[in-house]
């Protein structure tokens, strides 16, 4: 039996829109992953609720429907069986609550991230103590001192247990040994004595600053995304209505 022309371009299509949906999903999984990666191994985040984190996975996540989507789109193509097209519209439905899931998270974290993050520091700032990963790591990274500026080490009058842990309690400028420029231990004790020996400004704002520039860029993958995968499906909706004769006979060939 001869297959016919219209056929034979229909399945091109077919295969060529499924395979763009599966490489945008690939993609969107290798991006999601990188952060994760990041935020899991090289930084640390003061926030659970509005993480990088999780919207990484969000974002790894749809990129998984988006690739499974793809494959699906292809096993319509050359499988007669109705499951694939069963699945193919239960993951088509994933991706868009996924989609919407992310673009309101997204929204959500612009508002309100600043409280939610200052919230996260001030508490690791208030039981800090020797070895606090977090605090350290966050002075030596973002190379600051405190909240709000070095002098929150003094102003501060819940952080008794530091002092006393490190007996300092009659000292007036002393501020934790990841403040120092150059680390050494006890390079924090009266660092006054020498001008330009830590970091003064707070961590709050360049922090800050920095985790709304990952989740701007994620946003912005993340639309891109979303856009190339719901411009694929109005494709192979069109395609499929345009071939809508030709389409009944694949199966068959």
């Amino acid at each position: 039996m001869k297959v016919p022309k219209k056929v034979k371009i229909l399945k091109i299509a077919l295969k060529s829109i499924n395979i763009c949906l599966a490489l945008s999903g690939l993609l969107a999984m290798a991006v999601a992953l990188s952060y994760l990666y990041t935020f899991t191994f090289t930084q640390y985040e003061f926030s659970l609720l509005m993480s990088v984190k999780l919207f990484s996975s969000i974002l790894a996540l749809s990129g998984l429907t988006a690739l499974v989507l793809g494959s699906l789109g292809i096993g319509i193509i050359t499988e007669s069986r109705r499951l694939f097209s069963i699945l193919f519209t239960v993951f088509m439905i994933l991706l868009q609550l996924l989609s919407m899931v992310a673009g309101i998270g997204g929204i959500m974290a612009q508002e309100t991230i600043q409280n939610v993050i200052q919230q996260g520091i001030r508490q690791e700032f208030l039981a800090y103590a020797n070895l606090s990963l977090k605090m350290d790591w966050l002075h030596q990274e973002y190379q600051c001192c405190g909240l709000n500026s070095m002098h929150d080490w003094q102003n501060s009058s819940e952080l008794d247990a530091w002092r006393r842990q490190n007996h300092i309690s009659g000292y007036l400028f002393d501020v934790p040994d990841s403040c120092c420029i150059q680390v050494e231990a006890t390079c924090g004790k009266r660092y006054m004595k020498e001008k330009g020996a830590i970091y003064t400004r707070g961590c709050i704002e360049p922090y800050t600053n920095s985790i709304r520039q990952i989740y701007l860029n994620l946003s912005k993958f993340f639309l891109l995304f979303t856009l190339i995968i719901y411009t694929l499906i109005f494709f192979l909706m069109i395609v499929i209505k345009y071939f809508k004769n030709s389409y009944t006979l694949i199966k068959r060939v």
